[in-house]
């Protein structure tokens, strides 16, 4: 879908393993706004961050290298984003 007017991002951040009805989260979200007609989501994994708990998660340590960020990037016009996080209650 080509988009000729000012488009809306939005950024989501997960871990790489959490899961959602026994799939990846990152997955899930990309499938929805797929099913919704979202114009795009790409889903790009993080080599370091940290959450909430302040904890390093990073691919230099082999302990928590399966333990990353994942960034989901939604992109659409502004009213069809506004609706659609209506609906899902987000």
């Amino acid at each position: 879908m080509r988009i000729a007017e000012d488009a809306k991002l939005i950024t989501v951040y997960v871990n790489s393993t959490d899961q959602w009805h026994g799939q990846p989260l990152y997955a899930a979200i990309v499938h929805l706004c797929r099913e919704r007609g979202i114009a795009g989501a790409t889903v790009t994994r993080a080599v370091e961050g940290y959450g909430g708990s302040g904890r390093l998660h990073t691919s230099r340590l082999l302990e928590l290298s399966e333990n990353l960020p994942v960034r989901i990037d939604i992109v659409d016009m502004a009213e069809r984003i506004d609706l659609s996080w209506q609906r899902w209650n987000l």
